[in-house]
This record gives C-alpha cells, sequence and structure tokens, in this order.
C-alpha cells in the first residue's frame, strides 16, 4: 500500500500542491482511528 500512497501522492502535489494531499492523509487517519476504536469496543464487548 505505501508505494501506491506514495505514487499516488506525488501525481497528486504535482497537480494540485501539498495541500489536498495532507488533507487525505487526515482524513485517512481519521477513518482508521474509527475502524480501531470499533475494533476495541466489539473486542471489548466479547470480554
Amino acid at each position: 500500500m505505501i508505494p501506491v500512497g506514495s505514487f499516488l501522492d506525488g501525481i497528486i502535489i504535482k497537480d494540485f500542491g501539498a495541500r489536498p494531499s495532507i488533507i487525505l492523509e487526515g482524513i485517512a487517519q481519521v477513518i482508521t482511528a474509527f475502524f480501531y476504536l470499533v475494533l476495541f469496543i466489539k473486542q471489548k464487548n466479547k470480554s
């Protein structure tokens, strides 16, 4: 995934500048955090 992300990031930065790349990374981090929060809650409810 990292090589694909780096490749796409390079295209985004070249065509649109750094701001959209930073925004997309932030969105990805929020989605990842939410995903792990859901997993944590499910695991806690199993016990």
